[in-house]
C-alpha cells in the first residue's frame, strides 16, 4: 500500500479524535449552562448533563461503530478507556503529584465499578450483548443516577461540595444566555458526529492497511484518543494538587463509560453486539483486575502514592504485551495471555493488598 494511503487514514483518525474532544467539550459547556439558565440545581447538572456529557466522544465512536457495522471497534473503545482511565492517568497523575483518596471513594464507586466491570464481563459470556444487556445498562445507569443524587441529599455539606466540584465545571459568565448555550450544544453535537464518523472510519482503514485488527486498534490508540478529556482534567487536577477531582473523574467515568455508552449501542445494533473472544479471554478481565486493584491501592493509607503509581503503569506495559501477543498471533500467544491474565494480574492485586495490610498495621502502630 503507499505512504499516502497510510497518512491519509491516520490524519483522519487524529483529526476525528481531535474534533471528538472539542466537540465533547463545546457539548459540557453549553448543556451545562442551558440548565443553569433554566434553573436547575447546579449538583443536578453535574450528576446529569456534565457527567454525561464527558462521555460523550466514547458514545459518539461507539454509536458510529455500531452504524458502520464495526461492533469491535465500539467494544474496544469503551474496554480499552476503561483500561486506559486507570492504569494509564491515575498512573502518571501519581507520577505528577501523589493522590489522597476521599474514604467515600472506597466505600462506595470503586465497589460499584468493580460490580459493572464484573457484570459487563459475566453479561458479555453468550458472546453477544443484545437488547436485554442495553435495557440491563439503562437501568443500572438510572439506579446510578438516583444514588448519587440521593447520597448528595443525605451526606454532609462538603460531601456535596466535592461532588459538586467533580462534575460541574467552572464556566462563569452572564453572556452566556440561552441562545448561546443552543449553539455551543448544536456545535459540540455536530464535531461529535463529524468526529466519530472520521474515527471510526480512519481506525478501520489503518487497521486494514496496516493488518492489525480493528479490535486492538479500538482498544489502544482510539480508546486513548477518546478518554483525552478525562486525560486533560485528571492530570490538570493532579497539577493543582486536587486529587478528588482527579481519581472521581477516573472512577465515574469508568462507570458511566459502561451503563451509559453500552446502552444505546446496544439496543440500536441489530441482533446485538458481537462479542470477539479476544474480550473475553483477555480484555474484560484485564478490566476487572485493574478495577480491583483500585481497591487495595486506594485503601492503603488513603492514598496513590508514585510505587502504586508506577505498578499501575507497569500492569499496562504487560497488558500491551499481551495484546500486542494476541494480535500477531505469535508463538504460545495465548500462554502470554494467560500467564498476563491469571498470574500477573493477581499477583499485582496480591502485591498491592499485602502493600495496603503493611500500610494499615504501620499506621495503627504509631
Amino acid at each position: 500500500m503507499s505512504p499516502a494511503a497510510y497518512l491519509f487514514a491516520a490524519l483522519q483518525l487524529i483529526g476525528g479524535l481531535a474534533l471528538l474532544y472539542c466537540g465533547g467539550e463545546r457539548l459540557v459547556f453549553g448543556a451545562a449552562r442551558l440548565a443553569v439558565v433554566l434553573g436547575i440545581p447546579p449538583l443536578v447538572v453535574g450528576l446529569t448533563v456534565v457527567a454525561l456529557g464527558t462521555s460523550t466522544p466514547e458514545l459518539a465512536v461507539t454509536v458510529q461503530a455500531v452504524i458502520s457495522s464495526t461492533a469491535d471497534v465500539g467494544l474496544g473503545n469503551v474496554v480499552g478507556s476503561g483500561i486506559f482511565n486507570i492504569l494509564v492517568i491515575l498512573g502518571i497523575a501519581a507520577w505528577l503529584q501523589p493522590l489522597e483518596v476521599s474514604a467515600r471513594l472506597v466505600r462506595y464507586e470503586v465497589p460499584l465499578m468493580i460490580v459493572v466491570a464484573a457484570g459487563l464481563w459475566g453479561l458479555s459470556s453468550r458472546k453477544n450483548l443484545g437488547w436485554l444487556e442495553g435495557a440491563t445498562f439503562l437501568i443500572a445507569l438510572l439506579f446510578y443516577m438516583s444514588w448519587l443524587v440521593t447520597q448528595a441529599r443525605r451526606e454532609h455539606t462538603q460531601f456535596r461540595q466535592s461532588l459538586e466540584s467533580e462534575v460541574v465545571p467552572q464556566a462563569p459568565g452572564s453572556w452566556a444566555g440561552p441562545f448561546a448555550a443552543v449553539v455551543f450544544c448544536a456545535i459540540g453535537i455536530t464535531l461529535l458526529w463529524i468526529g466519530s464518523e472520521w474515527t471510526v472510519s480512519g481506525a478501520v482503514r489503518l487497521a486494514r492497511l496496516a493488518g492489525v485488527p480493528e479490535l486492538v486498534l479500538g482498544l489502544t490508540l482510539v480508546a486513548a484518543g477518546t478518554s483525552l478529556p478525562e486525560l486533560a482534567t485528571s492530570l490538570a487536577a493532579a497539577i493543582k494538587r486536587n486529587a478528588d477531582i482527579c481519581v472521581g473523574n477516573v472512577v465515574g467515568s469508568n462507570i458511566l463509560n459502561v451503563v451509559a455508552v453500552l446502552a444505546p449501542a446496544c439496543l440500536l445494533a441489530p441482533g446485538g453486539l458481537a462479542v470477539n473472544e479476544q474480550l473475553l479471554r483477555l480484555d474484560f478481565p484485564t478490566l476487572l483486575g485493574a478495577s480491583v486493584l483500585c481497591f487495595p491501592v486506594f485503601w492503603s493509607g488513603g492514598r496513590i502514592d508514585r510505587v502504586e503509581g508506577g505498578l499501575f503503569i507497569v500492569v499496562y506495559a504487560g497488558y500491551i504485551l499481551a495484546l500486542a501477543a494476541e494480535a500477531t498471533r505469535s508463538a504460545n500467544f495465548l500462554l502470554w495471555t494467560n500467564l498476563f491474565v491469571l498470574g500477573f494480574v493477581p499477583a499485582s492485586i496480591a502485591a498491592a493488598l499485602l502493600w495496603a495490610l503493611t500500610q494499615q498495621f504501620y499506621r495503627r502502630s504509631k
